[in-house]
């Protein structure tokens, strides 16, 4: 892979007392990393050829949770590692197990929408709707507020997740700042939102959940993706992930396509994809009179 970005970790599927968590989860027997994954429902067909990644982590990364691409086809890796085929992450299953000192491999195949297919997809499947729209009753009325400002009036699903992603990295005037006020909760996301002293500065995690949070204020099921960001290149194939290069990002779902990344942290820290700035063409709206 020449550009081994995005490398995953976990997902946090539940957005509960204004906290991102990775919820329930179920770990069928026979989900283990050892061969072809599951096909996730939704996701894009017809791939291009496969990557092959070789995974070697340092002693001292001791996480239960095992990293792989986002795009993961097959995995062979030591140990019991069961998976949610809905996240398409892998947690220990065993006592001690850990990925520190672990070697594993792995293939995947990268995921290439356009603007176009994603903006034509269909509404999503009820289980996914009932999951991942999931927002706490008690949720400022700020947040949906500003998600109907920004995004409000969108022809498409799609387009109105660009226009998010744009406010953040963009329009909405917000800074990227590891030297930001710590703090959780609902008073935390306001902050976080709100123009003026100390608001709309942070790093990626808060950029992450703000635009899930707003995303499903709008409709569009998301969530957010825990991992790693660019890694340094080492060698001619080789490639090395540090504590510098961990990340978050939203997932949004897109019938058709499946889990599509987005990337509202500003361009001071990561790239956006091309398909999430691709520029649609405008559908001419019918005039009040019959024309020609």
């Amino acid at each position: 892979d020449p550009d081994p970005s995005y490398l995953r970790i976990a997902v946090l599927t539940r957005f509960r007392n204004a906290t991102w968590s990775t919820g329930d989860r179920t770990f069928p027997a026979g989900q283990e990393a050892n061969g072809r994954v599951t096909d996730l429902a939704g996701a894009q067909s017809g791939r291009p050829k496969p990557h092959t990644y070789s995974f070697t982590a340092f002693d001292a990364f001791d996480s239960t949770w095992l990293p792989t691409p986002t795009t993961l086809t097959e995995i062979y890796a030591p140990g019991k590692w069961k998976y949610d085929s809905a996240t398409m992450d892998f947690l220990a299953a065993e006592d001690g197990l850990t990925v520190a000192g672990l070697a594993y491999r792995a293939l995947a195949s990268p995921l290439r929408p356009t603007a176009d297919q994603l903006a034509k997809a269909a509404p999503p499947p009820t289980g996914i709707s009932n999951r991942y729209l999931s927002l706490p009753t008690d949720l400022p009325s700020l947040v949906g507020e500003l998600a109907d400002t920004v995004a409000g009036g969108q022809p498409t699903k799609f387009q109105e997740a660009q226009a998010l992603q744009q406010w953040f990295r963009k329009d909405g005037g917000f800074t990227y700042s590891l030297q930001t006020e710590s703090g959780s909760g609902t008073a935390a996301l306001v902050r976080f939102l709100s123009a003026g002293d100390g608001g709309r500065v942070g790093y990626c995690e808060q950029f992450a959940s703000a635009m899930a949070v707003m995303a499903r204020a709008r409709g569009i099921p998301a969530r957010v993706a825990v991992g790693f960001l660019t890694p340094e290149r080492v060698g001619p194939q080789s490639f090395e992930y540090s504590s510098h290069d961990l990340h978050a990002w939203p997932e949004l779902y897109f019938s058709g396509m499946g889990w599509v990344r987005f990337e509202p942290t500003p361009a001071a820290r990561a790239n956006a994809p091309g398909y999430s700035t691709e520029r649609l063409p405008e559908i001419p709206l019918p005039t009040a009179s019959p024309s020609a």
